[in-house]
């Protein structure tokens, strides 16, 4: 899994996934839009969080220089089972090792 991104009032989540698949199929990418997130596939100035399971991705890299939300998917998924947008800052994206 790769990166995604989120927007203020919508999230808006730009997502890697390999090319030969289809992000907007994603079951954390229909999760996030039930939960009134805009998704897309693009980093822009209205994108407010990335959501990552690696710290050391390209989109990682622009949240933090950009001062964006940088969070793991388990942010939207508690979000989701909560129903109600969760702490940042309990979702914290690790760098895995290559």
């Amino acid at each position: 899994m790769g990166s995604k991104t989120y927007r203020t009032k919508s999230p808006k989540i730009p997502t890697v996934f390999p090319t030969k698949f289809q992000a907007e199929k994603h079951q954390l990418w229909k999760m996030a839009e039930q939960l009134g997130a805009l998704c897309t596939s693009e980093l822009d100035p209205s994108v407010t969080h990335v959501v990552s399971t690696d710290a050391g991705t390209e989109k990682s890299h622009w949240a933090v220089r950009e001062k964006r939300f940088l969070v793991h998917p388990r942010w939207i998924e508690a979000a989701n089972y909560l129903w109600q947008k969760q702490p940042e800052e309990n979702f914290p994206v690790k760098q895995t090792k290559s």
